[in-house]
């Protein structure tokens, strides 16, 4: 890592905005390392960019008849650990009050750390539960569900 993108992480230095069609291409890199692919509806989403406008992290929500779902969350690796991940959450926690989610391997903590409530798979949309459901990487991705409220991030 280099000096001056070193010295931006420490000072945080991002904003958050949402997504525009340039941000495809930097979409898509960011969830190929997340091992994901591009949902047809990305651009329903909020992203974080730092002080070069280059994109660092990215939110999806997507609306279901049981609430809205994060459907993913994901911060460039050199960015993880300097609150790219929680602002994203906060942003939209903000707007819907009550967001649920299915984390993957060891994410679980950070959203316990957001003040996550584990939740059945039942509480979750089909389509999440499906997905992990079928997944030939199940155990080693240990799925849990949870739901985040505003309350509980001010708590």
């Amino acid at each position: 890592m280099n000096d001056s993108t070193h010295d931006r992480q420490q000072a945080n230095e991002y904003s958050l905005r949402k997504a525009i069609a340039t941000d495809e291409q930097a979409v898509r890199a960011l969830m190929q390392l997340g091992g994901m692919g591009l949902a047809a509806d990305w651009q329903n989403a909020t992203v974080a960019v730092d002080s070069n406008g280059t994109l660092i992290g990215y939110i999806r929500i997507q609306e279901t008849s049981k609430g809205p779902h994060v459907a993913p969350v994901a911060v460039m690796p050199v960015w993880q650990g300097h609150g790219v991940g929680r602002a994203l959450m906060q942003a939209e926690l903000e707007q819907h009050h009550a967001l649920k989610l299915v984390s993957r391997g060891d994410a679980a903590g950070f959203y316990r750390a957001l003040g996550g409530t584990e939740i059945s798979f039942d509480e979750i949309s089909g389509d999440l539960e499906e997905d992990c459901e079928h997944c030939a990487d199940r155990a080693a991705c240990q799925p849990v569900a949870f739901i985040l409220t505003l309350e509980a991030t001010h708590g």
